[in-house]
């Protein structure tokens, strides 16, 4: 919810997670917005990075695939780790 008391957009929380992942770390990442969203959990984040899980997209909560296809062929991809 905002101040006012109304519903964020998906846009607008969007834009408040990137700001806030900005203001921390001086940069932004995929990661970070759906972090700062809720919609990625940072140990499953953790479980990518150690290899126990192939795809983020798999642990991602409540989003759609066609969210994440705009990323997956714009090279900013949350795809497989090497």
């Amino acid at each position: 919810m905002s101040q006012s008391g109304r519903k964020l957009t998906f846009e607008e929380r969007v834009a408040h997670a990137a700001e806030t992942a900005l203001s921390r770390q001086h940069y932004v990442s995929a990661i970070d917005v759906l972090c700062g969203m809720g919609l990625l959990l940072p140990m499953h984040v953790d479980s990518w990075r150690k290899g126990r899980v192939d795809y983020l997209e798999r642990v991602i909560q409540g989003i759609s695939t066609r969210f994440l296809r705009p990323w997956k062929y714009s090279g900013v991809g949350l795809g497989k780790k090497a």
